[in-house]
């Protein structure tokens, strides 16, 4: 599924599950709406997902999730066409995408996603190294940022 987002990306009013498949959120690029809205859970179990968008509003999968989830916030804003990729400590790449709009935050899940493992994320100019002390890495959610450095 690929989603080119002006206002939230994929939005339910109740829980959101993801089982298997492939997801790629562009946007939105304005910072009242996020890739991913939900009021209930959003439950990761298998499959993959890369949401870049703005970081106001932006939410990560819930902790009952199954599988990793990384939300981290960048520093700067990131031109559309810059690629996205996240990699595991021995350097292979397990994911990669390129937005095709301006980004400020990044959601990336994929099997693979190990707790106590570090992975380095390349967005754009930005590369942040991100340990996962819990399956699920960044809070974010209704107007709170996302986790990882700023």
């Amino acid at each position: 599924i690929r989603i080119s987002a002006s206002g939230d990306g994929i939005d339910s009013n109740g829980s959101f599950y993801v089982t298997g498949g492939e997801i790629y959120v562009d946007g939105p690029e304005n910072g009242g709406d996020s890739a991913l809205d939900y009021d209930g859970d959003a439950v990761i179990e298998g499959g993959l997902i890369i949401a870049a968008g703005s970081g106001k509003m932006a939410q990560n999968f819930s902790q009952s999730s199954s599988q990793g989830a990384i939300l981290t916030d960048l520093t700067q804003p990131q031109n559309a066409g810059t690629t996205i990729s996240l990699a595991d400590s021995s350097g292979e790449e397990l994911i990669s995408y390129t937005p095709k709009k301006t980004y400020s935050n990044v959601l990336v899940s994929c099997p693979g996603l190990t707790q106590g493992q570090t992975y380095e994320l390349t967005a754009g100019t930005e590369t942040i190294s991100i340990t996962l002390d819990s399956l699920i890495y960044g809070a974010g959610g209704m107007g709170m940022r996302g986790g990882g450095p700023r």
